[in-house]
């Protein structure tokens, strides 16, 4: 069951569409007649919400052509007068209690929406993934192991088809297609052959959205993708401290046991390891932490030690980078220093180090998208100075300028 939202003025949607994402409604955004009509005949349609603005907008054919479906939908105009179609006022309350009426409870629970709003997405992360849902353009979700892109993945497919198929193609298997709609998962996108991935597009044109799950920001070239990241769990410290709660809370009811919560120590302990895995890795410990701690209150000092070895171990994959890092540079240095000339424009130093900090701050701008404040955070830079170093080292933006947060 979904609700379709029309209307091509941006002000009127967002207001209407903002009760019902709370809601957890299913909902399909349009804003011309063609997608109107579209969207009308799809057969898990159940209410259709209709700005009498629309352009080309035909009230008594999308009557009659409503009249003439078997699954006929509701369709309410928002607000002015288009008979034969029945109105109810434009505003946010007037949607969810038609809404309530037509379809009953929202899909969300409390502690659903409580959740996906930690999951990396940016504040409002369900009006984020619904406008989405108004292209049929392919999307590429971009995240590190464990930041759950598949689940990301599930979630659109649940706002905008949640009666059809979801499918999941792993590397190396083939697809030969399904009459749809529904979704396609690909999932470990960046190892496909780009050739395989734009024939799946191709072969699945308005009939199955097709959504890569990435590593990399590097879509196939030749397609016109939409573009999700999933900002990864050491980079957003107040959702961490936010989700150990939340599996606490989860995991503790499904044991019978009081609620649990942490102090101060176990939070800066919590902090001090960068979750690899991001929250797949911190759920797992949760849930280990839950069944070997028996106390109401965590302290840092009461963790296990082979939990605590545990977790010192995904921290070392970093070290261990660092060290190959190391070797690798020492072996393109090597040349550099035998043939460097004294007195000859930079010294040394400054041609090798500028190098090697120019590259990083590069990369990790990137990886924040042009974000200076989280990329000062990573570097453990004072914003300030990483201004100064972006200015002194002469670096220009790779992309769209990003404002801090």
């Amino acid at each position: 069951m979904s609700i379709v939202v029309a209307s091509a003025e941006e002000g009127l949607r967002a207001a209407v569409l903002r009760g019902l994402l709370a809601g957890g409604w299913p909902l399909r955004p349009v804003d011309d007649w063609d997608r109107l009509v579209a969207a009308t005949v799809t057969a898990d349609t159940q209410l259709v919400l209709v700005d009498p603005a629309l352009p080309e907008l035909d009230a008594p054919l999308l009557a009659r052509l409503v009249a003439s479906l078997g699954h006929a939908p509701r369709v309410r105009v928002l607000g002015g007068d288009r008979p034969p179609l029945v109105r109810i006022p434009a505003t946010e309350r007037a949607a969810v209690r038609e809404a309530r009426r037509v379809l009953g409870p929202g899909g969300f629970s409390a502690e659903e929406r409580r959740e996906i709003a930690l999951w990396g997405l940016g504040e409002a992360p369900l009006a984020t993934l619904t406008a989405l849902t108004a292209s049929p353009a392919p999307l590429w979700i971009v995240g590190e192991p464990g930041t759950g892109k598949e689940r990301v993945a599930r979630l659109l497919h649940r706002l905008s088809t949640p009666q059809a198929p979801f499918v999941v193609l792993a590397p190396g298997l083939g697809w030969e297609g399904a009459a749809g709609p529904g979704t396609l998962y690909l999932e470990a996108a960046n190892r496909l052959d780009p050739t395989q991935v734009r024939q799946i597009v191709a072969s699945t044109q308005g009939r199955w959205r097709v959504v890569g799950g990435s590593r990399d920001l590097g879509a196939p070239p030749g397609l016109d993708w939409q573009r999700l990241a999933i900002v990864p769990l050491r980079e957003r410290p107040n959702d961490l401290v936010a989700l150990t709660q939340l599996y606490l809370d989860r995991h503790t009811d499904r044991t019978g046991r009081g609620r649990r919560r942490f102090d101060r120590s176990f939070a800066a302990m919590l902090h001090g390891w960068r979750w690899p895995n991001n929250q797949r890795e911190l759920e797992q410990f949760v849930v280990q932490v839950i069944a070997r701690m028996p106390g109401a209150v965590l302290r840092a000092r009461d963790v296990p030690e082979d939990l605590r070895a545990l977790l010192q171990a995904s921290a070392s994959t970093v070290t261990r980078a660092t060290v190959g890092f190391e070797e690798l540079a020492e072996q393109q240095l090597r040349p550099v220093v035998a043939a460097y000339a004294a007195g000859v424009g930079p010294t040394l130093h400054e041609l090798v180090v500028g190098s090697a900090e120019r590259a990083l701050i590069h990369l990790v701008l990137d990886r924040t998208g042009g974000n200076r404040k989280r990329a000062a955070q990573l570097l453990g830079l004072a914003r300030n100075t990483l201004a100064a170093r972006i200015r002194d080292l002469g670096i220009a933006a790779s992309g769209p300028e990003v404002a801090d947060d």
